[in-house]
């Protein structure tokens, strides 16, 4: 069932001119994300506290099959802005899991907040994204070392 309305989703959002690819976001726990990737999605956008093994493993078939994966790094319960080093560190404990080449999660991989950013200031939001950015960049780089 769920599949199916999944897939009438992603029929008709694809049926809008110059949309190139479907995404699903969740930032709770259980997206099924096998089914995700039958119905169609081609990015995930997942809160990475609640990435278990199961969920670890699947996200990895999800990278291996091309699909690209929005890890929510950084929390948006608390209006707290880790450092670049942080979200850095806390990134590369989950990729190493994949044990995937560092291009394949470089290109595959965007660091993002959890969930929305509705509750935080103007000027929050625009150092936890730079944030999220240096990270970017910076976790690369400890995948390739």
């Amino acid at each position: 069932m769920v599949t199916s309305s999944w897939r009438q989703i992603v029929s008709a959002v694809r049926a809008v001119e110059g949309v190139d690819g479907v995404w699903i976001h969740s930032c709770g726990q259980g997206l099924p994300v096998d089914l995700a990737g039958t119905a169609g999605f081609t990015g995930l956008s997942l809160d990475a506290r609640y990435l278990g093994t199961a969920e670890l493993d699947a996200c990895g078939n999800w990278i291996s099959d091309g699909g690209t994966l929005a890890l929510g790094i950084a929390r948006t319960d608390e209006v707290r802005v880790p450092s670049a080093d942080e979200l850095t560190t806390a990134t590369v404990r989950i990729l190493r899991a994949f044990e995937m080449p560092p291009e394949v999660l470089g290109s595959q991989v965007v660091l993002t907040p959890a969930c929305g950013l509705a509750g935080w200031s103007v000027a929050s939001a625009a150092r936890l994204l730079t944030n999220l950015q240096q990270a970017g960049g910076l976790v690369t780089e400890q995948l390739a070392g």
